[in-house]
């Protein structure tokens, strides 16, 4: 089995696609800054987007790795 990294996937409602690094502001604000949404998690609500950009930039960074 070949890895071939995230591939994008579309319905008429929904894109799945790979973070980008300017997505972290609508990442903060939709669930990761929520507290109600983390208590259900194994994370904590972040506490500012500084902290939520950090996250993105961490999981962005393996995608230019695997091209």
């Amino acid at each position: 089995m070949n890895h071939v990294g995230t591939q994008e996937l579309a319905t008429k409602r929904l894109t799945l696609r790979k973070l980008k690094l300017e997505d972290f502001h609508d990442i903060f604000n939709n669930w990761a800054g929520d507290k109600e949404v983390a208590k259900y998690t194994t994370w904590y609500a972040h506490q500012s987007e500084e902290v939520t950009q950090e996250y993105v930039k961490m999981v962005v960074r393996p995608y230019n790795e695997l091209n």
